[in-house]
């Protein structure tokens, strides 16, 4: 196989005992030690580090983003510039769904959710589906309610809530934690459409320098997990896949490409309704189960400091009976230090979004947020546990380079200081987004897959403020551009 020599670079390979390099021997999509090149790559003095690993994203979302009505922060400050963003964007020509998203209620003027009436005011004639920042709560008007089937009399579906009016019980538009009730009753979509969805979410993370991911999806069924294989399949090369499946798949009955696929089952803990979704005998006995059909762990969505604690304890009483069995606990986002400790001590592992310090830090102010507890990144790192990145995206930013300046500067995109004992090195950032769930720390040494990434410029050296302003240049998987493609 052809040898390719990377050249005229500053290699950061991130091994803390070995210096940097100028250059990289890549043959057979390995790193080598030394031998001859067929071709040589100029990089032109370029920054090389690893390739960064998103360990929790949501594919499918991020393309039906891409292809929404923007209604965030920098974009609607009021109710009444939501009516107006969403007025003039909607075509003309289609009466189909409208789909507005990214809209912060904290972050409005009125410091509310947009209601059905609000909405009406926009169109009666066509639905309109508004969803939040966090993807957790959604709005629609009076045709969308009507559509999807909701009304005075519906009953809460389970772990889900239909905000209402006073006593009359009539829905706000206002539905919490009900992404799967409005999913199901969402036009149906072609398999192929689908699969180009999936591959165009996974160019966008190769452009943002992304060598590896982990969909997040919920409801990653065994249809789900196939889709995203052949979407993978159809880019010919691009970040490495895998994706956490919904409870109940029994991994013997995958196939072998679809097994090596599928990764830990996915549990959604949470508490819109005022309590935990799941107790601790139900957790357990699901996680139980689980283990029973083959699955290598759990990760268990946990945002507030009752879910995570729960979700240590889940890590803790396994540790005994099932010590091979793994524990995620996604997000984590409230954590202070007895809490983090419990956590530390069960042995699970936390997938942390510092890029929300960035993208919700002016939310979090004015929601009136612990602030300090809030993705302790610091706290993380001295209580020595397991730690891993996940952009959350569309939730979150997209861009790893983001996450690492939110890290380090733990400011907010408007210049908030949010929590600045928790403030980490660049160093220690940067290795947080080059690490896998697995506690593998992705380096550039000979022996390892050549999985790459091109800067403009040094995050070790840049001014903190600005490392998200770097550019990336080029993205490699095995040693194969995967983006930009066609140069």
């Amino acid at each position: 196989m052809t040898a390719v020599r990377f050249e005229n670079a500053k290699v950061l390979i991130l091994e803390r005992r070995v210096p940097g390099a100028s250059a990289l021997l890549v043959q057979d999509g390995i790193i080598q030690a030394k031998g001859t090149a067929d071709r040589v790559v100029d990089l032109d003095g370029a920054i090389v580090v690893p390739g960064f690993v998103d360990n929790h994203c949501h594919l499918l979302a991020m393309a039906t983003w891409s292809t929404s009505i923007d209604c965030g922060p920098t974009r609607v400050g009021s109710i009444d510039e939501l009516i107006a963003r969403l007025s003039e964007a909607m075509p003309n020509s289609n009466s189909g769904w409208l789909f507005g998203v990214g809209y912060d209620d904290l972050l409005m003027a009125e410091r509310r959710h947009p209601a059905v009436v609000d909405l009406d005011r926009v169109t009666t004639y066509r639905p309109i589906l508004l969803t939040h920042s966090s993807g957790h709560a959604h709005v629609v008007n009076s045709t969308g309610l009507a559509l999807l089937g909701i009304t005075a009399s519906s009953a809460e579906p389970p772990s889900g809530t239909i905000a209402r009016i006073g006593e009359t019980g009539e829905p706000s538009g206002l539905l919490l934690e009900m992404g799967e009730f409005v999913s199901d009753r969402m036009p149906r979509v072609s398999e192929s459409e689908r699969e180009a969805m999936i591959a165009s979410s996974l160019c966008k993370l190769a452009s943002f320098g992304v060598t590896s991911i982990t969909d997040a999806g919920p409801r990653n069924d065994m249809a789900r997990v196939a889709l995203l294989s052949a979407a993978a399949a159809s880019m010919l090369g691009g970040p490495r896949l895998r994706a956490l499946v919904a409870p109940g798949i029994k991994r013997g009955e995958l196939e072998s490409d679809l097994a090596a696929l599928a990764d830990f089952t996915k549990v959604m803990l949470t508490r819109s309704s005022g309590t935990l979704s799941h107790g601790s005998d139900e957790l357990r006995e699901l996680a139980i189960a689980e283990h029973a059909i083959g699955a290598a762990g759990v990760a268990v969505h946990a945002v507030e400091v009752e879910a995570v604690v729960l979700a240590a304890q889940l890590a803790s009483t396994l540790a005994e009976t099932l010590p091979d069995f793994g524990i995620r606990i996604e997000h984590a986002s409230e954590a202070v230090g007895d809490v983090i400790d419990a956590v530390a001590r069960s042995g699970a592992t936390v997938v942390t979004q510092p890029g929300f310090i960035w993208s919700r830090g002016d939310r979090y102010v004015a929601g009136g947020a612990a602030i300090e507890a809030l993705y302790p990144l610091r706290g993380w790192l001295t209580s020595q546990t397991p730690l891993a990145y996940g952009s959350d995206a569309p939730y979150g930013p997209v861009s790893p380079l983001i996450a690492i300046q939110a890290a380090v500067t733990r400011r907010s995109s408007s210049g908030q200081l949010i929590g600045g004992d928790q403030t980490i090195d660049v160093s220690d950032a940067l290795r947080l987004v080059t690490s896998g769930v697995d506690g593998t720390q992705r380096t550039l040494l000979p022996g390892q897959p050549a999985d790459f990434v091109v800067l403009s410029d040094n995050p070790m050296t840049m001014e903190p403020d600005r490392i998200g302003e770097i550019q990336i240049i080029a993205t490699y998987v095995a040693g194969r551009k995967t983006w930009p493609l066609g140069d």
